[in-house]
Order: C-alpha cells, then sequence, then structure tokens
C-alpha cells in the first residue's frame, strides 16, 4: 500500500465520519423540531385557553357589577318605603292625636255643658226654693222674708257668675286645645248635637282606615317588589357562583395542561440531551478510530519514508533532473494540488502534513523536519533549474511560501 493509497483511504474514512455526524447532527436537529412544533402547539392551547379564561374574568366582572348595581338598587327602595312608611306613621300618628285632643275636647266641652245643666237646675232648684220661702210657704217662717229679699238677688248673681266662668274657662280650654292641633278643626256643635258628633267620629274613623288600608296596599306592592329584586338577585348570584367553578376548573385544566406541558418539555429535553450524547459518543468513537487509524497509517507512512528515504529521495531527483517540469508536476504538500501559489495556505498544508491533531510530539517533528530539509528553498535549487522559465517564478514563490508555512509549524511544535 503506497502513501497515496492511505491518504485516499483516510480521506474517505474522514468523509465517511462526516457523513456520520451530519446524520446525527440532522437527527438531533429532526427532533429539536419536534419539541418546538410540540411546544409551539401547546402554547397556542394555552393562548386560547388563557383568551377564554379572560373573557369569562371580563364576565364575571361584568355580573358582579350588574349585581352591585341591583344591591343598590334594592338598598334604595328599602330606604324609600321605610322612608314612606315613616311618614305615613307620623302622619297617622299626628291625625291619630289630633284627633284625640278633638275627642278630649268635646268630651271637655260636654262635661262642662253637663255641668253648667246641673247648676242651671240647681240654680232654679234654689230660685224656687227662694221662692216658696218668699210667698210662706208650709213650715217657712215669716222672718225668712226679709232675709230672702235681701239674699235672693246675691245668689243669683253668684249662680250667674259661677255659670258665666264657666263657660269662660270651657272656652278658653277649647281655643287652648284648638291652637296645639296640626289640621283644621271644625268648629264644635251647638249643645245638644250628639248625633251630629257621632255622625263626624265615625267620618274620621273611616277616613283612616281608608288611608291605613292605602297604606298597607302600598307595603304590600313595595315587599312584592322588594322580593323579585331579592329573587333577581339570588339568580344573579347562582349564575355567578356556577360561572365561578367554570373558572375554577379553567384554571385546573390550565394547570394541568402547564403541568403536562413542563413533562413533555422535560422528557423532551432528556430525549434530546441522550440523542446529543449519542451522537457525541458515536462521533467521539468515529474521531477516536479515525485518529488510531491516521496515527497507524502515519506511522507506517513514517517507517516507509525511513526504509526507502535514500532511495526514493534519489529517484525522485534523477526523475527531476530528467526532463522539463511545469507548476503542476511539483508534488504540493496538499490534498487539492494548487494552480497558483495563490492557492497555497497554511491550513491546507497543516492539513496534509498534520491531519490528527493528536499526533505524538516526536512524530509531528520528525514529518516537519523532513518537509523542511525537502522545501527549503537552497536545497530547491537543483530542482528549480529544471522548471520551465515561464513558470520558474510563480514555482520559486510557491517553494518559499510552503518553507515559511513548515517553519511556522515547526515553531508551534
Amino acid at each position: 500500500m503506497t502513501a497515496k493509497d492511505i491518504l485516499d483511504y483516510l480521506t474517505e474514512a474522514e468523509r465517511q465520519g462526516q457523513y456520520k455526524a451530519a446524520a446525527l447532527e440532522q437527527e438531533a436537529a429532526t427532533i429539536s423540531g419536534t419539541i418546538q412544533d410540540r411546544a409551539r402547539t401547546l402554547r397556542s392551547s394555552l393562548d386560547a385557553l388563557w383568551w377564554h379564561l379572560e373573557a369569562e374574568y371580563h364576565a364575571e366582572t361584568a355580573a358582579a357589577q350588574t349585581t352591585r348595581q341591583l344591591e343598590d338598587e334594592l338598598t334604595r327602595v328599602r330606604a324609600e318605603l321605610s322612608a314612606k312608611s315613616n311618614e305615613a306613621k307620623a302622619e297617622r300618628r299626628k291625625r291619630l292625636e289630633a284627633e284625640r285632643e278633638r275627642m278630649d275636647s268635646e268630651e271637655s266641652r260636654l262635661r262642662t255643658a253637663d255641668r253648667l245643666d246641673d247648676m242651671r237646675a240647681a240654680s232654679l232648684i234654689i230660685a224656687r226654693q227662694l221662692d216658696w220661702a218668699n210667698h210662706g210657704g208650709y213650715g217657712t217662717p215669716v222672718q225668712f222674708t226679709s232675709q230672702y229679699e235681701q239674699t235672693a238677688p246675691a245668689v243669683r248673681q253668684l249662680l250667674k257668675d259661677l255659670a258665666d266662668r264657666a263657660s269662660e274657662e270651657n272656652t278658653r280650654e277649647l281655643n287652648r286645645r284648638a291652637g296645639h292641633s296640626h289640621e283644621y278643626s271644625r268648629p264644635p256643635p251647638p249643645s245638644g248635637s250628639q248625633e251630629h258628633n257621632r255622625a263626624e267620629e265615625r267620618r274620621s274613623r273611616t277616613t283612616a282606615e281608608e288611608r291605613f288600608s292605602f297604606q298597607q296596599e302600598m307595603n304590600a306592592a313595595a315587599e312584592i317588589r322588594i322580593a323579585a329584586l331579592v329573587q333577581e338577585l339570588r339568580e344573579v348570584k347562582n349564575e355567578l357562583e356556577q360561572k365561578q367553578d367554570a373558572l375554577w376548573c379553567a384554571k385546573g385544566r390550565i394547570m394541568e395542561l402547564l403541568d403536562t406541558s413542563r413533562e413533555v418539555e422535560v422528557k423532551h429535553a432528556q430525549d434530546l440531551d441522550e440523542a446529543r450524547r449519542r451522537a457525541e459518543a458515536a462521533i467521539e468513537k468515529m474521531s477516536r478510530t479515525l485518529l488510531d487509524t491516521k496515527e497507524g497509517h502515519v506511522q507506517e507512512v513514517v517507517k516507509l519514508q525511513d526504509a526507502g528515504a535514500v532511495r526514493t529521495y534519489e529517484a525522485c531527483w534523477g526523475i527531476l533532473t530528467a526532463r522539463i517540469l511545469s507548476f503542476d508536476d511539483i508534488p504540493w504538500p496538499m490534498l487539492d494540488a494548487p494552480k497558483s501559489p495563490e492557492d497555497i495556505s497554511l491550513v491546507a498544508v497543516r492539513r496534509f502534513l498534520l491531519p490528527d491533531s493528536s499526533t505524538a510530539f516526536e512524530t509531528k517533528r520528525a514529518i516537519l523536519k523532513r518537509a523542511l530539509l525537502r522545501w527549503h528553498p537552497d536545497k530547491f535549487g537543483s530542482v528549480l533549474e529544471c522548471v520551465r522559465e515561464s513558470e520558474r517564478d510563480s514555482v520559486k514563490r510557491a517553494v518559499n511560501l510552503v518553507a515559511g508555512y513548515l517553519n511556522d509549524l515547526n515553531q508551534d511544535g
């Protein structure tokens, strides 16, 4: 096996290793793309569920606002009903007090009238007795006549003053009570109209009962309205509770999806790491194999070079001096033959002479030493004389470049 065959074999092995590494990288990229697609799908589902929950939240907020408005309306209606009820109670209380005062005044007036009647009757009886005594009734002494004549006018005047004073006191009491009443009261009927008083009392009671009945109807209607509002409020609260339950269920579903997403991400991350580890292990194993193979072949090449270095050197120089050479005839230290000095680079020379970075230091030194001896400008002078005149300058520049790159590699160690 020649050195060229060995280099071709190494190149093919390296190409196959690169192909397998690219296949593993492609597999890892495919797994990563699948994971990303699943993550995007899950993220889209989570976004849709989030929008749905946000809409439910806005609906719940609107329902809560409606509930607050209903509660405010219910409070306002209750306040209005309470105010109206208090006003009706106050008005009824005032009317009852006025009616009670009127009845008390009427009763006082009737009692005063009865007392006046009694006093008039008593005065009449006294007057009759005095008259009887004046005319010399049975058993009446004659000496009483002069006494009667003296006392009768005084007694009559006294009884009249008492009656007038009682009437004035009764009038003043009625006026005082009428002044404290808040509503207009009719003047008291003349003495003896008790039937008229009873009719007025019945009419007042009927009016009060009608007003009380109307107030009861208003209260009943208000209670019905309050009951309807309370029922509506209960329905709204039930609907809110149902929506809240649905919201909690949706939140639970989101948490489950998030947990599932995390599990999927962790699982796919583990799968991706496992695939990467397998790929790296395979690449490392292949690299070791290639390195071992290259090391063995390089050592073999070195041995071959050591065994037939003089013979090969003499044969090559014999061939070079036997004919006219061109730029393409020079065996440049590159995998791809250069067409001009511009095609020669440090990377290409290193890749050709030192393809394995793990090569032993002594082996590298030996390879570089032989290459320096071969490509030294002074040593290459005899070969340069055999190059065609038109290409001699380009070959010289290329040889100087190769020698400089070899010196750089030798210094880097």
